[in-house]
């Protein structure tokens, strides 16, 4: 997204459900496939949803962007790009 408080740099922006959701997202932005689909499909700025599962030791497993998702059923086109009027 743009940066609202300096012009000159982008920022990247993630929201999870507690501490867990959060954690996977950074998690996914280390995820080479996942940087190369957000980079040919998103386009400057976008926003896009992801999942992760909780195991039983309250641990995360591996996260997915929905729309890369290896569960076909859970599989679906999220990502949207965002357009700023200048």
């Amino acid at each position: 997204m743009k940066n609202p408080h300096n012009i000159h740099r982008d920022a990247i922006t993630v929201c999870g459900v507690w501490g867990w959701g959060t954690k996977a997202g950074f998690e996914l932005l280390t995820h080479e496939e996942t940087l190369q689909y957000l980079t040919d499909e998103g386009g400057e700025y976008f926003q896009v949803i992801y999942t992760v599962t909780i195991d039983e030791q309250n641990r995360t497993t591996q996260p997915h962007l929905i729309d890369l998702h290896p569960d076909d059923q859970l599989r679906q086109k999220t990502i949207v790009s965002l357009r700023y009027d200048d």
